[in-house]
């Protein structure tokens, strides 16, 4: 089983503090979206464009998700959303507290922003959404269209990464990553493609 997994594409504002806030796609995105359809085509197998594509719900995954399915099948997974950065959803990173961020930095796997979620719930639900990938799919291919934070934590517990290092993964929007599961452990494919 191969789980391919698609950061979405750019959002219209930059340098805010996104998380679960449903920022809306940057102005230009029907071309983006059609760059990473060319992508999609490059790199996925025939079969797997009409399989089942799992989306975050959030606008900017879940638009992308329709876009590129074929027959209108998509699965809406809140498992797939970005952490929630609570009252700091949709403020600009320069507006938040100092203190409050300074307190989540040195300890974001267990602090969690006001009103939000820590790296520890957020892994929690990711890592549930992969075993049951792994349980319900084990011989079907599947994508799932979400955002870099999900991803991180899909390819840091596959390479084994110390939490603490995690951010050291670059995840490009609007570019595939892949893990596959055989003879009982997963494995990293490729890495922003």
């Amino acid at each position: 089983m191969k789980l391919y997994l698609l950061r979405h594409t750019r959002i219209s504002r930059e340098g805010i503090c996104c998380g679960q806030y449903d920022a809306e796609l940057h102005s230009d995105f029907k071309r983006d979206f059609q760059m990473v359809q060319s992508q999609y085509s490059e790199i996925l197998d025939s079969s797997l464009i009409n399989s089942q594509i799992y989306t975050s719900p959030l606008m900017r995954a879940r638009k992308l998700a329709e876009f590129l399915s074929r027959n209108g099948s998509v699965k809406i997974d809140p498992r797939l959303q970005e952490m929630n950065f609570g009252r700091w959803e949709g403020r600009s990173w320069k507006e938040i507290p100092e203190d409050e961020s300074r307190k989540w930095a040195d300890d974001f796997q267990n602090e969690s922003p006001p009103e939000g979620e820590s790296f520890f719930q957020m892994r929690t639900r990711v890592l549930d959404f992969l075993e049951e990938c792994k349980r319900l799919n084990l011989n079907k291919d599947i994508l799932a269209v979400t955002h870099a934070g999900v991803i991180r934590i899909l390819l840091g517990s596959t390479l084994e990464i110390p939490h603490e290092k995690i951010f050291s993964i670059s995840i490009d929007t609007g570019k595939f990553s892949c893990i596959s599961y055989a003879n009982g452990c997963w494995n990293v494919d490729f890495i922003n493609r």
